[in-house]
């Protein structure tokens, strides 16, 4: 008969972790120590790759700017590893990062395993974020392509029937007419093809008094 396995308890499992956080006197400044987090909790990883995405990644105007993701981690490191207040002022915030060495005081404190997944859970985050906004904007290219060649379709079957001399004779006729309603445009398409000998029965129209089209005309002869 097999032994029974003999569960591993939580207590005995959790008396192995390390210390969570670490002390470190600061490097340059007597009397100040660097209080590290060696392992994030899970809604601060969360938060962090959130924080560095948003930083290099504007959805609304679709830009990314990759050089700035290096920069968003460090700072991201600093204030969430440990225990450093940075300026809200951009410019500050770098030279503090890249003239000073704390960030790799923190970087030789902390749980590599967990910082590499979240480096590239961000770089995962960032291809996914860029995917999906070039796939909304070549919707948006479809859609107006569609809208482009309904136009175009809708314009073909309103005009098939219309020669290059019927529109001569529409453009003349409709700068006799000044302000053109429903009615009158298409009275005077009608017009222009019985002129050319193309006569048709001529629809009825019922023409909406506050729908004006503005087509350029000139004032009728031997009018004040």
């Amino acid at each position: 008969m097999a032994k029974k396995e003999k569960r591993i308890s939580i207590n005995k499992l959790e008396s192995t972790m390390t210390s969570p956080v670490v002390s470190v006197p600061m490097e340059g400044v007597d009397g100040v120590d660097i209080i590290i987090r060696r392992t994030l909790p899970l809604n601060d990883v969360l938060q962090f790759v959130a924080n560095v995405v948003s930083s290099c990644i504007d959805e609304e105007t679709g830009t990314y700017t990759p050089e700035v993701v290096p920069f968003a981690i460090k700072t991201n490191v600093l204030t969430y590893y440990a225990n450093f207040s940075l300026s809200s002022n951009v410019e500050k915030q770098y030279d503090l990062i890249y003239n000073t060495t704390a960030v790799k005081q923190v970087m030789d404190h902390i749980n590599m395993i967990q910082y590499k997944e979240i480096v590239d859970a961000i770089d995962e985050k960032i291809a996914y974020v860029c995917s999906m906004m070039t796939t909304a904007a070549v919707q948006q290219v479809n859609a107006i392509a569609q809208r482009m060649e309904d136009f175009v379709n809708n314009s073909e079957a309103l005009f098939s029937n219309v020669t290059g001399e019927d529109m001569a004779n529409l453009m003349r006729n409709l700068s006799s007419v000044g302000k053109v309603d429903e009615r009158s445009f298409v009275r005077a398409v009608f017009d222009a093809q019985n002129e050319n000998g193309a006569g048709a029965d001529e629809p009825e129209v019922e023409s909406a008094p506050e729908k004006i089209l503005a087509f350029p005309h000139t004032e009728n002869e031997g009018e004040e």
